[in-house]
């Protein structure tokens, strides 16, 4: 492989060959082909396709009993996980488009290693896959690849590792971290070397854990990371070259194998436990959200001191933002109608300590959430989230505080969420959670816009997006704050439960080239009995604001 930054131009094609088992591949895999095919800036040369001719009983002699084991009981789990699924089409084979099938296509037997978790190919087969001069080859199929061919394209053969490589090597994939109850499951792109799992990192991300099911957390875990691909391959195109990202220097961890008997006993145990936990919960609980409002002391809350503001029965209240206006101070936030099913943005004016007046902004019949207030120009502005919306919505204050009209769609044709505006100096700033899979899942992209007007724009994207894929800080959770001199944005921790944690990211750099963070302090839900999540904080000089999460019982 020859990393050459020439090798590919910006004005040039990414020329992409793929290495498969077969011409109708997981649907998951069928998807990201599909829109490789349809880029401007990429091609599809060619495809090399595993001619391995072992049969079912000598694939299954070359594999110890614990893992015949396992496979019957991943068998048996991926059909029953179908039951929840929201990805069943990522394992379903999938025919290719008409395009993609008039590639041409080059059948590989390979030489397999007597454990048959190696796959080497001849030189003659190199010569065949060098002769396409593809930029990039990509892993969708054979085995553990070594030898010749990882040099046979420009900028070598890319490869997943759905896990995080810093604590997980090996596989299953999307199990173990199942198995250990991780909040989070890992994905790297990497260019493969000699060395298992240990190749040049060029891209990663980590998801929400699906910890209802290990097939089902491996089924989105496999779709999400679609992003990774078609991000890379676009900064390919754009620069020349991909840049690897820091390794780490130590590696504690075993090599993860397919469960032992034992563990795929204990396996089929939490199954069952959780599936009962989960439909217990379903059943007897109900999710309700409350607020807490309190002072700040020389810049630090200390959230036991703060009142809890506790809404009527059948509604609750979530996501508030402090606002000042005309000497009152007043509470924004979403409220959720369980006889509806769907929330409305509320103006809550304070007292003190307590709720005085209580009035209902904005109540479509879609579901609102997340209005952040703004003032540009002595106006009042908001995007609350729309679930309805095809881009980021405007509004503007009419008259206040319930009276809001639509100035348009400042940024067009994204499926966005809990978008905050903020001026810094001379500059506008949109932090903003953006959904490109098809799952509905806004939490593990965050995307930055800026802008020199907030009304009239144009809002540009930031060259870095999306500037964070971590799904333990990515999606916000009150905007940006300051807060002991410092300056940080909220962000929604990750737990087994939604809406555990917040998190404080501390803000280091934030210009139109870069943007860096890092977490900071947790917020959990300790400052009082009875809380089991917190998921938002909003502070507005000496004035904070919290949200807090009970579980109550259905007939309470």
């Amino acid at each position: 492989m020859h990393d050459d930054p020439d090798a590919t131009g910006a004005a040039n094609r990414v020329r992409v060959g793929v290495l498969c088992d077969s011409l109708t591949p997981p649907g998951w895999v069928a998807d990201i082909l599909t829109r490789i095919a349809r880029r401007d800036d990429c091609e599809i040369v060619l495809f090399v396709r595993n001619a391995d001719s072992a049969s079912f009983s000598e694939r299954l002699r070359r594999r110890p009993l614990t893992a015949i084991v396992f496979a019957l009981l991943n068998r048996l789990e991926s059909k029953l996980s179908r039951l929840i699924s929201a990805a069943a089409d990522a394992d379903r084979p999938t025919e290719l488009d008409a395009d993609l099938c008039a590639v041409p296509v080059i059948d590989v037997q390979p030489e397999v290693s007597p454990s048959g978790l190696v796959h080497r190919f001849s030189p003659e087969d190199c010569e065949r896959v060098r002769a396409a001069r593809c930029d990039v080859l990509l892993r969708f199929g054979f085995a553990i690849l070594k030898g010749e061919l990882l040099e046979c394209a420009n900028h070598g053969i890319w490869s997943f590792h759905h896990g995080d490589n810093q604590v997980n090597r090996g596989g299953p994939p999307g199990f173990w971290e199942w198995f250990q109850g991780t909040a989070e499951t890992g994905t790297i792109l990497q260019v493969l070397t000699e060395e298992l799992d240990a190749g040049s990192v060029i891209n990663r991300a980590w998801y929400r854990t699906c910890l209802l099911s290990w097939n089902e957390n491996r089924r989105r875990i496999f779709v999400r990371s679609r992003e990774l691909l078609l991000d890379s391959l676009g900064r390919l195109a754009a620069d020349g070259r991909v840049a690897a990202l820091e390794r780490p220097p130590v590696y504690s961890q075993p090599l993860l194998l397919a469960p032992s008997l034992a563990r795929s006993g204990l396996a089929l145990l939490k199954l069952t436990a959780r599936f009962l936990k989960a439909a217990g919960r379903r059943l007897l609980l109900r999710e309700t959200w409350e607020l807490a409002v309190g002072d700040l002391s020389n810049g630090r809350a200390e959230l036991r001191r703060f009142t809890p503001l506790v809404p009527p029965r059948g509604l609750f209240w979530a996501d508030p933002f402090l606002l000042r206006r005309d000497g009152a101070e007043h509470i924004f936030a979403e409220e959720f109608d369980f006889a509806t099913g769907v929330g409305r943005v509320v103006c809550l004016t304070l007292d003190g300590n307590r709720v005085a007046e209580r009035r209902v902004v904005m109540d479509t019949g879609a579901h609102f959430s997340y209005p952040y207030v703004f003032e540009h120009d002595g106006e009042l502005y908001f995007c609350p989230q729309d679930t309805g919306a095809d881009g980021i919505e405007l509004h503007r204050c009419a008259g206040f505080p319930d009276q809001w009209e639509s100035c348009g769609l400042l940024v067009p044709g994204v499926q966005a969420t809990d978008t905050s505006i903020h001026r810094l100096e001379d500059r506008w700033w949109m932090f903003t959670n953006i959904c490109r899979n098809p799952l509905d899942d806004y939490g593990y992209e965050l995307h930055l816009y800026w802008a020199d007007d907030p009304v009239r724009g144009p809002w540009h994207p930031h060259t870095g997006n999306p500037v964070s894929q971590d799904a333990r800080f990515a999606r916000n959770g009150g905007g940006l704050v300051t807060l002991a001199g410092g300056q940080y944005r909220v962000a929604q921790g990750l737990t087994s439960v939604y809406g555990g944690k917040s998190q404080l990211m501390r803000v280091h750099r934030l210009d139109t080239q870069g943007y860096e963070e890092s977490p900071c302090q947790e917020i959990t839900p300790d400052w009082a009995p009875g809380l089991d999540g917190t998921h938002h904080f909003h502070g507005l000089g000496d004035r904070a604001v919290v949200d807090a999460l009970r579980f109550r019982w259905r007939w309470r």
